[in-house]
């Protein structure tokens, strides 16, 4: 299916019916942006504020 899907709620299938959202365009290293796009597609209307995650740590110390 690829990177960026969503699935289709279905009793018979279930969650297993997927699709290319095509007005999701952000990429996934932006995930507010992709936040704002997903609500906009399902219409969902989020007063909240979405912060940027923290940079993902790569090393252990």
């Amino acid at each position: 299916m690829g990177e960026t899907h969503k699935h289709r709620w279905d009793e018979a299938l279930r969650d297993k019916q997927a699709y290319c959202p095509p007005d999701i365009t952000e990429p996934a290293t932006n995930p507010v942006g992709v936040w704002q796009q997903f609500c906009q597609e399902a219409r969902i209307a989020h007063n909240g504020i979405m912060y940027e995650p923290p940079p993902q740590q790569l090393e252990l110390f």
